[in-house]
């Protein structure tokens, strides 16, 4: 569903077992429109969360968005939503500029390949986010291989689990890496 009627519909917070947070390329605009985590989006996520409901969450700009300045930002908004995305989603921002190189390594030492460059078959992701743990309750799960920078975090919360990934999992260039990762964070989930 869209991110409206997650925000907007406790019905679905409250059925469902697991969401899919699909950030894409979103960055908050020069008008402070399109934030990733915008403030009534982290009041769901969190409630989400603490009723047990486990998240994956991907894009390309989930920790430049909240540590970086692409575009000025207040700068409370801001503080609240790095608070939030350490305390509830276990992650934290290494860097915005990770890699150019279109690779992430799993934890098994294979090797995926993203859409890095323009091309007739998706968007691309030219500089993806490098993400590591906030705390002892993360663990780094994806990174790029080039300068292992971490590039995805797995976190265990009070009552729920949260995959983090500084890249879209949308942009992956082959459907069985983008069902590997959807597979894995299922089986992280219910573990």
């Amino acid at each position: 569903c869209s991110n409206e009627r997650f925000i907007a519909d406790s019905l679905f917070c409250s059925i469902a077992w697991a969401a899919d947070i699909i950030c894409g390329k979103q960055v908050t605009s020069p008008d402070g429109k399109f934030q990733v985590f915008p403030a009534d989006m982290q009041r769901r996520i969190k409630s989400f969360a603490s009723e047990g409901g486990h998240l994956l969450v991907s894009g390309a700009y989930i920790g430049t968005d909240l540590w970086d300045e692409v575009y000025p930002v207040d700068s409370l908004s801001k503080a609240e939503a790095q608070e939030f995305a350490k305390s509830v989603l276990g992650y934290e921002l290494v860097t915005g500029q990770a890699s150019n190189a279109g690779v992430v390594s799993c934890s098994d030492g294979k090797e995926m390949n993203y859409w890095h460059a323009p091309n007739p078959a998706s968007y691309c992701v030219e500089s993806p986010d490098g993400i590591k743990p906030s705390s002892a309750d993360g663990t780094a799960i994806y990174w790029y291989p080039g300068n292992m920078i971490p590039a995805g975090v797995a976190y265990d919360g009070t009552r729920y689990k949260c995959i983090s990934l500084g890249f879209p999992i949308e942009v992956m260039k082959a459907p069985e890496h983008i069902h590997k990762i959807i597979t894995d964070a299922l089986d992280y989930f219910e573990r």
